[in-house]
């Protein structure tokens, strides 16, 4: 048992912050669900480090560690285990700094609990959850926080939409989608859910690869999705994954390391060949499921031509649907000469991530803005305006893309009004980055479209 005397003495000064008030539910789950595993007297000190936070700052004042104890009327050690309790399990994190003057000054961080659906999905907690009380408490635990589904049966859905009820001028929505997204970056305390998982990583394997990689960890959902925001990227696939996540984790707490396997994966994308990707990731249909591989590349690509995109639109089309989304993006970079730049990553991940647009779409998207509008770098607000108004459009496949770019570019820049008798006349236009000022399509020579898509050939096939 470490002696509380060597870590903290009751003359330390110390401070609790917290990023927002507990939540609703958050203070049940403390007490049926957390309790039984830490003990009455940590989540004490919990609920006393929370009531010491003034919420205006997200902070509590300065105070002395005796005063704590003396409120709790706990002595050192108690204090001392029940605050490693709180560590441990999630619901602390403690800092603490020399000063030449006050001394060791202590910084507790109370974090937020696990839902209970949470909370019961880790198999851990709910393995010593199911230790610590007794099988009867357990299933009324269970039945207690079980979601609970509504039954409709025999009711029709009559919910409306959100266009249907509420206006706004997209245009000045557009000016300030920018302004938006930063400032919603501060309530931002964990990565959403954006792109559907699906079954396209097998993550049994990737934590088996790790465990023999001497990393025995369950990867969290957060890191779950980050990571398959990267497959989807660079299209490394289980074993290269799990490799890169091992060389960047603490061996030592047995933990990964998501800043590191960043620059890990953007470091091996300098030197490993050029990844593909699967060429479809629709599931066949019946018919299809007979044809040889050749037949349905033969027969998408005779729908293609039969719907009128030209040789070249279709050669655009495959190789968006063949490459992940960096490989193609660092092609078009190096086939114009340049090289991309730190805040083009984000935006590129933060396209996979948020737009819920599939690969082979953002990779039509990055074409447009580098290409048929030469644009020298993508710029965040810009490509967010067109992949929001993509993705609102229901643009599911890259010909869809292909075609939607064209039919507004084609399309008379006047507006028409529709006028609706329960609310205000709303205006109907071209989206407002079709009228951002770079160069048209038309402007790039057809010998320099000729150059780049011969270029951008040669790079992708590099790694063939």
């Amino acid at each position: 048992m470490e002696n509380a005397w060597d870590e903290v003495l009751p003359k330390y000064l110390f401070q609790v912050g917290k990023q927002l008030p507990l939540g609703d539910r958050s203070q049940e789950t403390l007490v049926q669900l957390y309790q039984p595993i830490i003990g009455a007297s940590a989540l004490a000190l919990y609920f006393s480090f929370l009531g010491e936070i003034k919420w205006q700052y997200g902070l509590s004042e300065i105070a002395l560690h005796a005063d704590l104890l003396t409120d709790l009327n706990v002595g050192l050690q108690l204090f001392f285990e029940d605050r490693q309790k709180l560590e441990a399990i999630g619901l602390l994190k403690s800092y603490y700094q020399e000063d030449a003057q006050l001394g060791r000054k202590y910084l507790y961080e109370l974090q937020e609990p696990l839902t209970p659906e949470a909370f019961l999905q880790d198999s851990l907690l709910h393995f010593l959850l199911k230790e610590y009380v007794s099988e009867t408490k357990y299933e009324r635990l269970l039945q207690r926080f079980k979601p609970k589904t509504l039954d409709t049966t025999g009711f029709q859905e009559v919910t409306k939409k959100f266009k249907q009820i509420y206006s706004f001028n997209e245009s000045r929505f557009s000016e300030n989608f920018g302004r938006l997204e930063e400032s919603a970056a501060d309530f931002s305390l964990e990565s959403p859910p954006g792109i559907e998982q699906g079954e396209d990583l097998d993550w049994q394997l990737i934590e088996a690869n790790l465990a023999r990689l001497g990393v025995t960890t369950s990867l969290t959902a957060e890191e779950k999705q980050d990571i398959f925001v990267h497959h989807v990227m660079y299209g490394y696939e289980e074993i290269e994954l799990s490799e890169l996540l091992a060389r960047t984790s603490n061996l030592t707490e047995q933990k990964i390391s998501l800043k590191d396997f960043h620059k890990a994966v953007r470091q091996a994308a300098q030197t490993m060949p050029v990844m593909k990707k699967n060429t479809d990731d629709t599931p066949l249909t019946e018919p299809q499921i007979k044809l040889s591989e050749t037949d349905q590349k033969i027969r998408r690509e005779n729908t293609l031509k039969a719907e009128g995109f030209s040789p070249q639109d279709i050669e655009l089309i495959k190789e968006a649907e063949l490459y992940p989304p960096m490989t193609y993006f660092q092609a078009l970079k190096e086939a114009k000469g340049g090289f991309i730049g730190d805040p083009e990553v984000w935006i590129v991940k933060n396209l996979v991530d948020r737009s819920g647009l599939p690969a082979a779409v953002v990779n039509i998207l990055i074409h447009y803005v580098l290409v048929a509008k030469n644009a020298p770098v993508l710029n965040g607000t810009y490509v967010n305006s067109i992949a929001n108004e993509w993705a609102q459009s229901g643009i599911k496949t890259p010909e869809a893309a292909l075609k939607h770019a064209r039919d507004l570019n084609n399309k008379p820049k006047q507006t028409k009004n529709y006028r609706n008798t329960n609310r205000k006349v709303r205006r109907e236009k071209v989206p407002e980055w079709m009228n951002q000022k770079t160069l048209p399509e038309a402007q790039i020579a057809p010998e320099r479209q000729a150059e780049l898509d011969e270029m951008l050939k040669d790079f992708l096939k590099e790694g063939d």
